[in-house]
């Protein structure tokens, strides 16, 4: 039989986390393959947030916005050992000025795991 979650079982969850390879960003001392960013997915009240701030009033993605989407992401889901953002939003827009490659696949391993790439919102439909 299915167990019923309570409010409090759903309070007490956690938010879902994942390691994104960076051998990219390794110094000189680091062994590139043990080089990772720990990321975390969004909050329902962050996707609230974005959604505001992001898309038009059509809900579509505001083309003006578009260079805000990932430091929005990182700002809110790049995390510590403990669970805690680990940059403001300034600091995820000057990662902009880093690797493409690097920056884009930390924002779609983010989108990812929130449930935001079609992928994933496909398999959320199966399930």
């Amino acid at each position: 039989m299915p167990k019923i979650l309570s409010i409090k079982d759903m309070l007490e969850t956690t938010l879902q986390t994942s390691l994104v390879p960076v051998p990219e960003w390794a110094d000189e001392s680091d062994n590139p393959d043990e080089c990772f960013v720990k990321i975390r997915e969004l909050s329902a009240n962050d996707r609230i947030e974005m959604a505001e701030r992001m898309t038009d009033e059509n809900l579509k993605m505001d083309p003006g916005k578009v260079g805000e989407f990932a430091p929005f992401l990182l700002s809110r889901c790049l995390i510590d050992g403990e669970g805690e953002c680990v940059c403001t939003e300034e600091q995820a827009a000057a990662l902009q000025r880093k690797s493409a490659i690097v920056v884009n696949r930390i924002a779609r391993a983010i989108s990812a795991l929130s449930g935001l790439n079609r992928e994933a919102q496909e398999q959320a439909v199966k399930n």
